[in-house]
């Protein structure tokens, strides 16, 4: 007894199932995470390392090719790609699609640090990271200084705040990951040596490179006893300001000692800028934000937006305005793909009443689509999916699928209540009978089409016969095409060379198993055509009906 007939004999928990499945559904539609496309990752890792003041081609030397060499050995790698500046190689391995990306970091990493110690002792510790591909960019916002009398931000007053308080408040939104400022300056504190000075000072520029490379540190100092309590010590050689800095004394090799301002200048001022963001001809500072894996892109976008207008209302002295959204675009996809489904299962019951012309059977294609559909989100929740671009057009897919299905159960129960059945009986019959033949029907669709084609007809059985794509005689149904009369009496059979030819996809171990496999296979190939040859061909009962 299969699930169909069990609930004909028991409709309470059936219906009671598919109302909490259809509520679970309704719910899990509203917390699935809306995205353009589905999150994936693909097995590729990026090796950065960074040696500052490095010429490309020392750097790819010294270090690009031991690291491809050493990647190289590793199991399943496809391709290697490498890109060298002044003062950064990046090198990016692709591995085939079947490797794990943690074991692809993994062997990376390991690669890496086998050649660490035949680079230069300058080299930074090289990064090992997988390739993010958690989408593009979702929204993009300027900042811009308000027209206040006196009051007024520049661009470095811009960066920094854009740094220190919008990043710091849109990093708070659920689902948000980071925050990439476009354009806007750098701090950075300027020494500018003065050649006649250092000469007649007899001070080298290795002396002052040397003291600088101790500022800023802080390091352990031991422990110490400070009012009977224990406490830990750090030696600090840190400098607050630029006048510090340029305080510092150079100590020399014949023991003399130099102030750094008496060699150089120093001045707190910001760094060359590299990129510049512009909005109707002004200057601004731009900033991008990017959504976590697995997060809803629609969701991420309500959260900034709602977080800049926030900020504008708690600091007057910037406008914050956002110029690019690339939500709107998901989400109105999304209410396109939606309003297509409802409009796809709509037509469908439309059709479905169209020909056949029975209320009930409209009524059971009507309430099979919702039934099926709406417990298919909670499948998509559950399984760590997201409503996209492919999960939607499956839905949209499947809704011809279950109108199929409908009809095929409708058309056995009617066939059987025309064989003098009371409705139970015929409901039981049908589902017993076609329970098993739609799924496996969907399956041969996929698997068995090549073995359809060498079916040809035995006069020696019943059954379904297929002759080169023509005629078609179907026992199961009760009535056959009035051109394909001498088919009653006939089933499908396969050759016995054929056999040989697919007995993987045919495990049977006798003639008569596998003529009744092909019969059974030739009835599912046929039952989609069915319903075409009853509108174009007048019908009539078999001789002998099941």
């Amino acid at each position: 007894m299969n699930f169909s007939a069990l609930s004909i004999k028991n409709p309470i928990p059936a219906i009671m199932l598919f109302v909490l499945l259809t509520l679970a559904g309704l719910m899990a539609y509203k917390a699935n995470p809306v995205q353009d496309f589905p999150d994936i990752e693909l097995p590729i890792v990026t090796v950065a390392a960074t040696l500052e003041g490095t010429a490309p081609a020392q750097l790819e030397t010294e270090v690009t090719r031991k690291i491809e060499d050493s990647v190289a050995t590793l199991q399943g790698v496809k391709n290697i790609y490498s890109t060298v500046l002044d003062g950064v190689s990046t090198t990016t391995v692709e591995f085939i699609l079947e490797k794990p990306i943690s074991d692809a970091v993994n062997d990376v990493r390991d690669a890496v640090a086998r050649v660490k110690a035949d680079m230069p002792a300058e080299l930074r510790d090289p990064s090992v990271t997988k390739a993010a591909t958690a989408g593009r960019v979702v929204q993009t916002f300027t900042a811009a200084a308000a027209n206040v009398p006196g009051e007024k931000m520049d661009q470095q007053e811009l960066s920094w705040f854009v740094d220190n308080v919008v990043a710091k408040r849109l990093l708070a939104v659920p689902g948000l990951g980071a925050v990439k400022r476009v354009g806007g300056v750098y701090r950075e504190i300027r020494v500018e040596l003065d050649d006649a000075r250092m000469a007649a000072l007899r001070v080298s520029a290795l002396d002052v490179s040397r003291q600088l490379r101790l500022v800023q540190r802080e390091a352990p100092g031991g422990r110490g006893d400070v009012s009977g309590a224990e406490q830990s010590v750090r030696t600090i050689a840190t400098v607050k300001s630029a006048a510090e800095l340029a305080a510092i004394e150079l100590p020399l090799t014949d023991g003399r000692r130099v102030r750094l301002d008496q060699v150089a200048t120093i001045t707190d001022t910001v760094s060359e800028p590299r990129a510049i963001a512009m909005q109707d001809g002004r200057e601004v500072v731009g900033f991008e934000v990017f959504r976590t894996k697995g997060a809803s892109e629609v969701a991420v976008a309500r959260g900034a937006r709602a977080a800049i207008e926030q900020l504008n209302l708690d600091n007057p002295k910037v406008v914050l305005q956002q110029v690019i959204d690339n939500a709107i675009p998901v989400e109105e996809d999304f209410d396109g793909s939606m309003h297509l489904l409802y409009e796809g299962a709509l037509l469908a019951v439309l059709v479905v009443w169209w020909f056949l012309r029975d209320w009930r059977a409209t009524l059971v294609a009507a309430a099979a689509l919702p039934l099926s559909v709406m417990p298919a989100f909670l499948g998509i929740w559950l399984f760590g999916y997201t409503l996209n671009i492919v999960t939607l057009l499956s839905l949209a897919l499947v809704v011809g699928v279950l109108v199929d299905d409908a009809i095929v159960e409708i058309e056995n129960i009617e066939r059987h209540l025309r064989m003098g059945k009371t409705p139970m009986e015929a409901a039981l019959e049908a589902a017993v009978r076609a329970g098993g033949r739609v799924p496996a029907h969907r399956v041969h669709e996929r698997r068995a089409g090549p073995v359809l084609q060498t079916v040809r007809l035995d006069r020696r059985d019943r059954g379904t016969g297929v002759a080169g794509g023509g005629a078609v005689a179907h026992a199961d149904d009760g009535c056959v095409p009035a051109q394909t009369g001498r088919a009653q009496g006939r089933t499908g059979r396969l050759d016995h060379d054929t056999l040989h030819a697919h007995h993987a996809v045919v495990p049977a171990q006798s003639r008569q198993d596998r003529d009744r496999f092909a019969g059974v296979l030739c009835r599912f190939h046929c039952a989609g055509r069915l319903a075409a040859h009853r509108l174009r061909a007048g019908c009539r009962p078999l001789a002998n009906p099941d």
